[in-house]
């Protein structure tokens, strides 16, 4: 009778006798069970690679005592027949369909059939190809030229499925919205890409399309971006001052901008002017120097200096003016008298002479002083 439970013994007979009996275990009247089993195509297991938009069924049979019950999983979680997703399970078949796959459909999707002596599950791969997706562009400028663009983007995330074979980038002058877009590059896998030809002082847009297998990715167009150096022109030099000053000459020297615009100093420029007249420069290439003599002023005027500092973005404003200075001889001390020689002498005197110095020291000589360790010159300032 179903529901109780039995034991059952057999005892076996010869000619000599019967034998103790051998017992079994209690056994409980019900109905046969058998552990599910699930049958699918092997291709779907291999996986599934379709494009986007195609209708797929992923069909499997189950098999078991008493009927499993199908549950279809995706990403950790259950997919239920909504939305996009349809499952139709009906005896020992299920089946899960999709009547418009989309790029986000890729993935594994597990089967698990079950009933009370136990549970199977297996796996069954889908591939959905499409155009790839556009990611985030940036760019930066090379140091050498306002005109050359370097443009760098991270690979898209997802590459629709199959390799990138190569991207496309594009540039358009904002100004002109008229014109159309202009392939700067179009081959190879490299993110990065050089963008030449660009006028100094205009605003570009660019836009870095991927292109795969099955054709060409959205594009993805970056910020309008004005065609200049990656670094800026530096601040002025410190105030010059003037220095070793002759009629025809003066040293000029200065300090260190407080900023370099982000590049090295690569020289400077130094101008000077006569009180009301115009500023002129006075180098013709740039100083590597933080000094300067000037040369070729007229003697008794009046001057004034400026610098400038200079890098690969361009040049500084002008430094602030030195203060006035003459160009005038310069008054030294003059040069020793030359040839010395004693003339007479006596007990109580000594008479010398000499020549004039080599130089007088910017000024006229006013006299000479003579002196002696023991005897007093009697006669100074003679001239041979």
């Amino acid at each position: 009778m179903e529901g109780k439970t039995y034991r059952f013994r057999v005892k076996s007979q010869n000619a000599i006798g019967v034998s103790r009996p051998d017992t079994t275990v209690p056994i409980t009247c019900q109905e046969k069970t058998l552990p599910p089993t699930i049958e699918v195509d092997v291709k779907l297991i291999e996986g599934l690679v379709v494009k986007a938009g195609t209708p797929i069924a992923l069909p499997a049979k189950m098999t078991g005592i008493p009927t499993p019950t199908a549950k279809w999983m995706s990403d950790g979680k259950e997919v239920v027949s909504e939305g996009r997703f349809n499952i139709e399970t009906v005896g020992c078949s299920t089946i899960l369909s999709i009547p418009q796959t989309q790029r986000a459909d890729t993935g594994e999707y597990l089967l698990t059939v079950a009933n009370p002596s136990g549970s199977k599950t297996v796996a069954l791969h889908l591939t959905v190809l499409d155009s790839a997706r556009s990611t985030h562009l940036t760019h930066q400028h090379l140091g050498s030229h306002p005109g050359l663009h370097d443009d760098q983007w991270r690979a898209p995330k997802d590459d629709g499925g199959t390799p990138i074979t190569n991207y496309v980038v594009e540039k358009k002058d904002v100004k002109k919205p008229w014109e159309p877009w202009s392939v700067v590059s179009s081959g190879g896998t490299s993110t990065k890409a050089k963008v030449s030809r660009l006028e100094k002082g205009r605003e570009y847009n660019r836009t870095r399309p991927s292109r795969e297998q099955d054709g060409l990715g959205a594009g993805l167009e970056s910020p309008p971006t004005i065609a200049k150096h990656m670094f800026n022109p530096p601040g002025p030099p410190g105030p010059p001052e003037c220095s070793d000053i002759t009629e025809n000459a003066v040293t000029v020297e200065w300090t260190l901008p407080e900023y370099d615009g982000g590049s090295p100093i690569s020289g400077y420029v130094i101008e000077r002017r006569e009180m009301t007249g115009k500023w002129i420069r006075v180098n013709k290439t740039p100083v590597l120097d933080l000094r300067f003599r000037v040369s070729g002023l007229f003697e008794g005027n009046s001057y004034e200096f400026r610098v400038f500092a200079e890098n690969v973005a361009g040049i500084s404003g002008p430094s602030m003016n030195s203060n006035p200075v003459k160009a005038t001889r310069a008054i030294t001390k003059p040069g020793p008298p030359g040839n010395l020689k004693l003339k007479d002498w006596s007990k109580s005197y000594a008479d010398i002479c000499w020549t004039k110095p080599n130089r007088d020291g910017g000024t006229p000589i006013l006299g000479y002083v003579g002196r002696g360790s023991e005897v007093r010159v009697r006669s100074v300032g003679k001239n041979l």
